[in-house]
């Protein structure tokens, strides 16, 4: 027992100190962009927070959303040009751009996004822009986009950070009704090109809950995928604008009968099956969580800038 002791004693000492070493890099990042914004170097500085959340992404030190990096890239977002204002709505279909740093042949959230252009029961018109990607988008995706009236672009995955920015920031303004941020955690370019009051409503569709991201200063609504993860939001982000968003789900009718179904599956004769929905969840849940620094809010922007929107 006490091998055992020793061991777990151990083991906790390195989880600590790789959380301090994780969180040491972390830090490093974001005095490097400080030094290049004092210089007024956008760029570089851009870069270094885009290494923060990259590096708190993939190599996490207990924290879910940084408030310091936000500002940041919120300050950065404050030095590029501002478009005009947007025109009036006009009539037909709502505009949504679904904004994604790349795509996927099989499943994730290319195929969420695919199937709530398909399924969108109120017939807007979807276009999908792409920040970073290489390669040949996939055709479906292409497909579900053009039946809707919309169409995908991709911005040139090498152009410089702040340029991609400002060429999301004026597609936004001029060619969207709403923004949906199906992106990396740790894509800073969304942050900036939508970190200034006015423009369309903007939601981040939260679909790696368990990791560090940024975004949360620019989004109206935070779009969950499960109720841990709208707990999450607000336990561990401060972000109090959450909805529960249900996957989206082509519906497929199976023609084979329960034998069938169970000689497939390997399944003796008569063997019950329980459907999915028929556990009870015993997930842990946040009741006790820290209550983290808020995050920079959309109303926040509103108060400062001028101007700010919501979502209804």
């Amino acid at each position: 027992m006490m091998e055992v002791g020793a061991a777990r004693a151990t083991i906790g000492a390195i989880a600590s100190t790789r959380l301090s070493l994780n969180e040491a890099v972390f830090r490093w990042c974001l005095r490097r962009a400080d030094r290049n914004l004092d210089q007024r170097g956008l760029e570089p500085a851009l870069a270094y927070c885009l290494l923060a959340a990259d590096s708190a992404a993939y190599h996490g030190f207990g924290q879910l959303a940084s408030p310091d990096l936000e500002r940041r890239l919120l300050g950065v977002a404050a030095q590029l040009p501002v478009p005009p204002p947007p025109l009036p709505p006009r009539p037909g279909p709502v505009r949504w751009l679904h904004v994604m740093d790349r795509t996927y042949a099989i499943g994730g959230h290319t195929a969420l996004v695919r199937r709530w252009m398909s399924l969108d029961p109120d017939g807007g018109r979807h276009h999908v822009l792409f920040l970073s990607h290489h390669g040949e988008i996939d055709p479906r995706l292409v497909e579900a986009a053009r039946a809707t009236g919309g169409g995908v672009d991709a911005l040139d995955p090498d152009a410089p950070l702040l340029e991609r920015a400002m060429a999301l920031r004026q597609r936004a303004w001029t060619h969207a009704d709403r923004v949906v941020l199906h992106v990396h955690p740790w894509s800073v370019v969304p942050v900036v090109a939508l970190g200034i009051a006015g423009g369309p409503p903007v939601m981040l569709l939260n679909h790696l809950s368990q990791k560090f991201w940024v975004g949360g200063s620019v989004a109206d609504l935070v779009l969950n995928l499960r109720d841990s993860a709208l707990e999450w939001s607000a336990a561990y982000r401060g972000i109090a604008r959450n909805a529960l968003l249900p996957i989206p789900i082509a519906p497929r009718v199976s023609r084979e009968t329960g034998s069938t179904a169970r000689r497939k599956l390997g399944l003796p004769a008569g063997a019950p099956v329980l459907p999915p929905d028929s556990t009870s969840s015993t997930r842990p849940r946040p009741s006790s969580a820290p209550s983290p620094p808020p995050i920079w809010s959309r109303s926040d922007l509103a108060k400062t800038r001028g101007g700010g929107r919501c979502v209804r």
